[in-house]
């Protein structure tokens, strides 16, 4: 009965997590070329907020990041006991390449 509360709130993390990552509301198919450029330089936004000195937005993103995928090393290993940590570490990693690779 836990095993199966850990998945039901672990589908509902990932389905909040993808909300606001891929599926926000200023994320629609006009926005997909509005700009006609594509970023493919990893942390470019991050080093702009840092170059023009925007410390705390930078903190801001930098901390969340890190804050929303921390609930899947949490859960990972609750719900399949063989879970250790570089199948973990493995996990978020392909987890932040896709919503990357949908973003």
């Amino acid at each position: 009965m836990k095993k199966i509360l850990f998945i039901l709130v672990f589908a509902a993390y990932l389905a909040i997590l993808l909300k606001i990552t891929v599926f926000r509301s200023s994320f629609g198919d006009m926005a997909l070329f509005e700009n006609g450029t594509l970023n493919l330089v990893p942390f470019l936004n991050l080093i702009k907020l840092l170059q023009k000195r925007q410390f705390w937005q930078f903190i801001y993103l930098f901390a969340g990041n890190i804050i929303w995928f921390m609930p899947l090393g949490i859960f990972a290993p609750l719900i399949s006991r063989k879970t250790g940590l570089f199948q973990t570490v493995s996990a978020g990693f392909l987890l932040s390449f896709a919503i990357e690779l949908m973003q």
